[in-house]
């Protein structure tokens, strides 16, 4: 059997370390410059990544496609594409603010500010990210507390927040209600006891 593996001088793929208990292989938006990814370096870069994983990486949370890690009590969120919790993150985090406006308008960017750069800088150190900049940070608008941060663009930080709000216990009680129809109330209430 032949295969071609010219392709992945321009397009490789990497091990997707931060759900390495889903053990998925992915397209990297980084690309490899000068050299062929060949299967022994695959197998060196899992063997690596999990060794790291397992002996440096923070306590987190994983359940259902959902990973959390809490870097001095904000919650940093990576959510599997395709996921139950990833394809219900608006409306969940509409359900609980009680908004009807669109879920992209209920959160603002906090990235700039001096807390979101310590707790970038926080999960740098303890190998959540590999740079400052695969981690966003947001709050709900017009108000300062609580933050939280997203791994994966917005439907992370989504997810990120409404963890973040469930310690209100008001807020926990609209994200069962919520969750139960989809019956992810379990993982959820697993979620939140775990982190």
């Amino acid at each position: 059997d032949y295969k071609d593996w010219s392709s992945w001088d321009n397009d490789y793929y990497d091990y997707d370390y931060r759900n390495f208990s889903r053990g998925k292989w992915s397209k990297s938006k980084q690309y490899r410059s000068g050299s062929s990814w060949t299967e022994k370096e695959e197998l060196e870069t899992l063997d690596i990544k999990e060794t790291v994983a397992s002996s440096s990486a923070p306590a987190q949370a994983t359940v259902n496609g959902v990973m959390i890690y809490v870097v001095d009590g904000v919650p940093i969120v990576s959510v599997g594409k395709g996921t139950d919790f990833e394809s219900n993150a608006a409306p969940l985090l509409q359900a609980i603010l009680q908004a009807h406006s669109k879920a992209e308008c209920l959160y603002e960017n906090c990235d700039k500010l001096p807390e979101a750069k310590r707790i970038a800088k926080a999960a740098k150190e303890r190998k959540i990210v590999s740079s400052r900049s695969e981690v966003s940070f947001v709050r709900p608008r017009g108000s300062e507390s609580p933050m939280a941060g997203g791994l994966q663009g917005k439907r992370s930080l989504m997810l990120a927040l409404v963890f973040a709000l469930s310690k209100q216990r008001s807020c926990f009680d609209r994200c069962v209600t919520f969750l139960r129809a989809y019956s992810l109330d379990e993982d959820f209430k697993r979620l939140m006891a775990d982190s």
